[in-house]
């Protein structure tokens, strides 16, 4: 299974997270004014770049909530340890 390391910051915090696909993650972002998908649990799917717009590393994700795919930023995500 390949895995994916996400290193982040943001105003002296650190993040450092290990993507594999199939697990689970919950959005919360480093920045508490990004409200965008706080707090939801999303299945890690995949990671891709789009050249076309000139983005790196966008994970696309699958919400466990409504099933519907989506995409988030790779530093908003930790590892999800609840049941």
């Amino acid at each position: 299974m390949e895995e994916l390391v996400i290193e982040s910051r943001y105003r002296g915090e650190w993040r450092k997270v290990i993507l594999i696909a199939g697990n689970i993650y919950k959005v919360e972002p480093l920045n508490q004014k990004n409200m965008k998908h706080r707090g939801r649990l999303c299945e890690f799917i995949r990671c891709f770049n789009d050249e076309i717009r000139g983005i790196r590393d966008i994970i696309e994700v699958r919400f466990l909530d409504t099933k519907r795919i989506g995409r988030v930023d790779g530093s908003d995500l930790i590892v999800y340890s609840g049941s």
